[in-house]
């Protein structure tokens, strides 16, 4: 169990290593995370026999996968983007580098933003670290809303997800607008795992977490 040394109202990199059971694994392969959507998929039983339910957990089940840390990151690595650091890591950063206002005013203006831009608080954005709530309305207000129904936010296995009230899953695989946003908001908000950090950062880490130090320069192939 990695100890945690805490700063007074921070975000912590401790609710990641409670939420997500393999947060400090690699993701390397689609391959991998094909494998294990099947494997979900599998066990999956629908209940009851009637068409309007099957089509009802059809669509959930897409709306489950569609806004998955899987879904993302099978969509990152397939551009050829390779992890630099463990998810871990991502969260001590992201606790580094608070912004100098306080958690409670950071979330208060967001709550704010997504109130008068879409009417709509989406669940989970108090749960993300503080930068990104910071950071999310100013990659978000020169997009129209309506489409972009933001319902969900999530930071799971070191990525962004995202639930859309209105998405539609693509038939042939292609990106969606969805799936733009998102890609666009996972290598926009600082920091996240696709960037390597500073020296500075890298230095403030070592000390601050000696338990978090063999995770810190793991290369990856």
């Amino acid at each position: 169990m990695l100890s945690v040394r805490r700063m007074p109202g921070a975000w912590s990199y401790e609710i990641i290593a409670k939420q997500v059971g393999d947060g400090d694994r690699f993701i390397t392969s689609t391959r991998a995370i094909a494998d294990r959507q099947t494997s979900r998929l599998g066990r999956r039983t629908v209940v009851g026999s009637a068409f309007e339910h099957q089509v009802i957990a059809m669509r959930e089940e897409q709306i489950a996968y569609l806004s998955s840390a899987d879904h993302i990151l099978e969509r990152l690595l397939a551009c050829g983007l390779k992890q630099k650091f463990a998810p871990a890591v991502l969260a001590a950063a992201a606790e580094l580098l608070e912004p100098p206002a306080s958690r409670e005013w950071v979330i208060a203006e967001a709550r704010q933003f997504f109130v008068s831009r879409a009417g709509l608080i989406p669940d989970g954005l108090e749960e993300l670290p503080s930068r990104w709530v910071q950071q999310l309305p100013l990659h978000l207000e020169g997009r129209e809303m309506g489409p972009f129904m933001i319902t969900r936010l999530a930071f799971e296995q070191g990525v962004l997800c995202i639930a859309f009230a209105h998405e539609v899953g693509s038939k042939t695989g292609l990106m969606t607008m969805w799936d733009d946003l998102r890609f666009m908001l996972n290598l926009a908000l600082q920091p996240n795992i696709w960037h390597p950090l500073t020296r500075k950062e890298e230095f403030e880490i070592w000390h601050r977490w000696p338990e978090l130090r063999r995770r810190l320069f793991v290369l990856i192939n």
